[in-house]
């Protein structure tokens, strides 16, 4: 008599794994530092010190560009443009380098105590390899990106020199001019760089938790998103919608605060007044970081736990183990509801 086929289990409804990601964040503050590492290294640093800056007009752009710019349109390349062109790239190879490398160590450290959390036995070893790996594949699952940016990059180099040069009209934000002289080219660079950020943030799972080299993980990554394309793009509109709802009021209420320090240094305010207007900056610039750090550590758990529901519904062979000792898991990987949270591998019920 041949035994009884298993039963595949359920796949527990996204709210769940959201709502498991929440808990989590919640759970773990200490998660919250480590993440904003990681956002400020991957470029949230220049949002943090928008409100200090004074942002150039595009007639200062023009004037400061002009020397640099004319020669170079008349077929003279001078060590100028050379120098300033170099130090452009160093800089932006620079920040996706170490930047990137910072940012995937924060990913793993984050994702390997989210499954932690879920009792999976055997995952890969930490190490410098395991976050070179990770962001390699984040990066490879940014390649539509790539191709993107090798079609528009021209014309939304054209719009900007035009806008820069010859602009038509000066009262629009030359950003709205930008997109409205380019919409195509900059759609498709939007949505190729979101769509990456969505399958990248599968295959550093598919990376960090499995062991998959980096090629494969980020082809997985790409699989899974468009396998499954309202759930994953769900939880990357969900998460960076709160991302944006926790840092914004911060940041604009303390460019606020930086315009009332200037006003109080370069006025006549008084050294009380003036006493007050930094403390209102620090402590607003302050919780915005804070809620910075909640909501990356929140994305990047709500990616962790997406991730595992989906494991969670994968069907197995009879007599078969499951890879790199995974366990039979409930919504983000507990056996048999054993934890707060966790649902049974049926799918039957589960705990709060």
């Amino acid at each position: 008599m041949s035994p009884a086929p298993r039963s595949q289990p359920s796949v527990p409804p996204w709210s769940a794994g959201i709502v498991a990601a929440l808990l989590l964040t919640l759970e773990r503050p200490a998660g919250w530092a480590i993440a904003l590492a990681g956002f400020l290294a991957r470029g949230g640093l220049v949002v943090f010190l928008l409100p200090i800056m004074i942002l150039p007009t595009p007639a200062g752009l023009q004037a400061q560009m002009a020397p640099l710019v004319v020669p170079f349109l008349f077929g003279e390349v001078g060590t100028g443009v050379l120098v300033l062109a170099a130090a452009l790239a160093g800089l932006v190879l620079a920040w996706l380098v170490i930047g990137g490398l910072i940012g995937a160590w924060t990913e793993v450290h984050l994702m390997r105590d989210a499954v932690a959390e879920d009792a999976i036995s055997a995952v890969p070893a930490d190490g410098q390899r395991l976050v070179v790996d990770v962001l390699a594949a984040r990066l490879m699952a940014h390649a539509p990106l790539a191709i993107a940016l090798a079609w528009g990059a021209a014309r939304i180099v054209a719009t900007v020199y035009a806008e820069l040069l010859t602009p038509f009209e000066v009262v629009t934000p030359i950003a709205v001019r930008i997109v409205a002289g380019a919409p195509d080219a900059v759609g498709a660079v939007v949505a190729t760089w979101l769509l990456g950020e969505a399958a990248g943030g599968l295959a550093a799972r598919e990376v960090a938790v499995t062991g998959r080299a980096a090629p494969a993980a980020a082809i997985a990554g790409w699989i899974q998103l468009l396998g499954r394309p309202l759930a994953s793009l769900g939880t990357f509109a969900l998460t960076s919608a709160a991302l944006v709802i926790a840092v914004a009021p911060g940041l604009v209420a303390a460019t606020v605060a930086w315009s009332w320090v200037r006003a109080v240094l370069f006025g006549s305010g008084q050294p009380g007044e003036l006493v007050v207007a930094l403390a209102a900056f620090v402590g607003l610039w302050l919780g915005a970081l804070a809620l910075a750090g909640f909501g990356t550590a929140l994305r990047s758990n709500a990616w962790t736990t997406e991730w595992l529901r989906r494991r969670s519904g994968q069907p197995e062979a009879p007599g078969a183990t499951p890879p790199m000792g995974w366990p039979i898991v409930g919504t983000i990987g507990d056996a048999e509801a054993t934890r707060p949270g966790g649902w049974p591998s049926s799918g039957a019920s589960g705990t709060v």
